[in-house]
């Protein structure tokens, strides 16, 4: 019963894993500031490129941190598997030691 659960835990995290996230993006706001008229009335390529690499180091700081957390659920699903393997040998061993 305990390996059942264990591949149950495991079958859990591996959905946690591969379940959708939302990544987020570049807020619509953001974007309508950076292509509003007023935004290219006074071009300044300076101002426009820091406002695009806050914004790719934005996402970036997101994935970084949505990858580390898929990561440590991997390694959580991976130690419920591996403790289920372990329940079913035992369980395994046991009927063949004892018939």
């Amino acid at each position: 019963m305990a390996a059942f659960a264990a591949f149950v835990m495991a079958v859990f995290f591996a959905l946690l894993i591969n379940g959708p996230r939302s990544y987020g993006g570049v807020k619509p706001e953001t974007l309508l500031q950076m292509t509003g008229e007023e935004a290219w009335a006074h071009p300044d390529p300076i101002k426009a490129g820091r406002l695009v690499a806050k914004q790719q180091a934005e996402l970036l700081e997101r994935f970084v941190k949505l990858n580390k957390r898929k990561a440590t659920y991997l390694w959580i699903a991976l130690i419920f598997e591996l403790i289920a393997v372990l329940g079913l040998a035992a369980a395994v061993a046991s009927l063949l030691v004892l018939g």
